[in-house]
C-alpha cells in the first residue's frame, strides 16, 4: 500500500474583498498548495469557513431575510467576485486538482454552500470545471485514515442551526444573524460618521469577544473619533435582541430565556451592560477556561463513555443535516479534526485502551488579543498559520503540524487625510 498523505486546515474566511475580507495570506496559501502537490499529498480537507460568505455584500444586499430565503437569493456571482478577489489561490487550487483532490466541509460562515446547489456548481466551476476532483460536505469520514472530520459549530450554541418550533423551518445561527445585523447596523452607523477604516474592519476581530469594550477604550488613543463606540454597539445589539429572529431564536433554543429580548430592551445603556450583553454571549458558547470542542471530541472518539458519545451523536446537532447524525463507531475512529473556535491543537485521547488524537486547525484570520491588562492595556494582532498534516502507511498513522505566527502593528497606524484617501492607502495595502 503506497503512502497517502492529507493536509487539514480551515477558518480562512477568504472574502469578496470589502471590509469585512480578513484573508491577507494569499502568498502563504499558494505556497502551501504547491508544495502539497510537490509532496504527493492526495488531499487537501479545508475544516469549515475556507470562504467568509455571510460578511458580504452580496448577502447584505438582501438584508435580514430568514435564512432559508436568503439561501434562494444569494447569486453564484458571489463565487465569482472571491475568485477575482484571490486570483493566485483559485489558479493554485485548480493546479492541485490536476494531482490530488480538495474537499470542502462546511462551516457556519460559508453554510451556504452546504443549502444552494448553484452557490456548490460556481465553486466546483470556478476551481476545476468538470474533472470531479472538488467536493462540498457538510463533515468527512475517512475509512482508509479513520479521522472524522467537522467544522464544529453544531457544538456552538450561538452558531449551530437549530429548528423553529412553531414553523418548522430551519432557523439559521445567531452568530451569522449577529454578523448581518451589525454590518447594517453598525458598521454602516460608523462609515455614516467618517469612523477611520481601521476601527471598522477589526472591531470583530477582537478575541475574547469580552475584551471588545477594553479595545474601544484603547484605540481612542489613537483616534480622535468623536463618537461613543461601546454606547453604539450596545444599542445596536439591544434593538437586534428585539427582531423577531431572536425572539423565534430564544423560543426554539432557550425557552426559558423566551423573555430575555424584552429585557435586554428595557435595560440601560452602556459600557456595563454591553459587558454583560458579551459575558451572556460567552456563556452560551461555554467558552469559559474550557476548550469544549475537545471534549466534545473526546466524546464523539469514546473517551468519556457510551453516555457522552450519544450525547455528542445528538441529532438536535445536525439540524442543519436534515436531524442525521454522522455513522460513527467510536472504536473504530483515529481521530478527530476540528476548526471553528480558532484555537489550534493537538492533543493524544486515550480510549478504551488505544490512543487516538484531537486537532484543531486553528484559523489563518486575524485575532486581535489583550496583551497584558494588568501592567498596561495593550493588544497585539497575531495571526498563526496553522496547520496538519496526516501521513497513512499500512494503517500506520503520522500526525504532524505545522505553525507560522506573524505579528503585525498594522491597524493601529493613524491614516491621515479625508475619508477618500483612506480608502486609497487600504486598496493599495491590501
Amino acid at each position: 500500500m503506497d503512502e497517502l498523505r492529507k493536509i487539514y486546515l480551515s477558518d480562512l474566511h477568504i472574502g469578496d474583498g470589502t471590509v469585512r475580507d480578513d484573508f491577507e495570506f494569499d502568498r502563504e496559501l499558494v505556497a502551501l498548495l504547491e508544495k502539497a502537490s510537490a509532496d504527493g499529498v492526495s488531499e487537501i480537507v479545508f475544516v469549515g469557513d475556507t470562504f467568509e460568505l455571510v460578511a458580504t455584500s452580496e448577502v447584505k444586499s438582501h438584508g435580514l431575510v430568514p435564512y432559508t430565503a436568503l439561501v434562494k437569493k444569494i447569486s453564484p456571482s458571489l463565487i465569482l467576485r472571491i475568485a477575482e478577489r484571490h486570483t493566485d489561490v483559485f489558479e493554485a487550487l485548480r493546479h492541485f486538482t490536476s494531482t490530488g483532490k480538495l474537499t470542502f466541509v462546511v462551516g457556519n460562515h460559508d453554510c451556504y454552500l452546504l443549502h444552494s446547489k448553484q452557490l456548490a456548481e460556481a465553486l466546483i466551476t470556478a476551481i476545476d470545471g468538470e474533472k470531479g476532483s472538488v467536493s462540498i460536505v457538510p463533515y468527512q469520514l475517512d475509512k482508509v485514515s479513520r479521522i472524522f472530520a467537522i467544522h464544529g459549530n453544531q457544538y456552538d450554541a450561538v452558531n449551530k442551526f437549530s429548528i423553529d418550533k412553531r414553523s418548522g423551518d430551519l432557523l439559521g445561527p445567531l452568530g451569522g444573524f449577529l454578523e448581518r445585523y451589525m454590518m447594517i447596523h453598525f458598521d454602516d452607523v460608523l462609515t455614516e460618521k467618517n469612523v477611520p477604516l481601521e476601527v471598522i474592519q477589526n472591531y470583530h476581530k477582537v478575541h475574547p469577544m469580552l475584551d471588545l469594550f477594553m479595545w474601544f477604550e484603547y484605540i481612542r488613543r489613537f483616534y480622535d473619533i468623536g463618537v461613543n463606540l461601546p454606547e453604539l454597539w450596545t444599542r445596536a445589539i439591544l434593538d437586534m435582541m428585539d427582531t423577531p429572529f431572536v425572539r423565534s431564536w430564544l423560543r426554539s433554543n432557550y425557552l426559558r430565556l423566551r423573555f430575555a429580548s424584552s429585557i435586554f430592551v428595557q435595560g440601560p445603556g452602556g459600557m456595563k451592560l454591553g459587558e454583560w450583553i458579551m459575558r451572556v454571549f460567552m456563556a452560551f458558547r461555554r467558552l469559559k477556561r474550557t476548550d469544549y470542542l475537545l471534549q466534545i471530541g473526546q466524546k464523539i472518539l469514546g473517551a468519556r463513555g457510551e453516555k457522552g458519545f450519544r450525547r455528542a451523536m445528538d441529532p438536535k446537532y445536525y439540524a442543519e443535516h436534515g436531524g442525521t447524525a454522522p455513522a460513527i463507531v467510536p472504536t473504530e475512529l483515529n481521530g478527530v479534526v476540528m476548526g471553528h473556535n480558532h484555537r489550534h491543537a493537538l492533543r493524544i485521547i486515550p480510549s478504551g485502551g488505544e490512543y487516538c488524537f484531537y486537532a484543531n486547525t486553528g484559523t489563518w484570520r486575524p485575532v486581535i488579543e489583550l496583551i497584558d491588562k494588568n501592567l498596561s492595556v495593550v493588544f497585539e494582532r497575531r495571526t498563526e498559520l496553522f496547520y496538519l498534516v496526516v501521513s497513512c502507511y499500512n494503517g500506520e498513522l503520522d500526525v504532524e503540524t505545522n505553525n507560522v505566527r506573524k505579528l503585525s502593528d498594522r491597524q493601529f497606524r493613524v491614516s491621515q487625510g479625508t475619508r477618500k484617501q483612506q480608502e486609497e492607502k487600504m486598496l493599495v495595502s491590501v
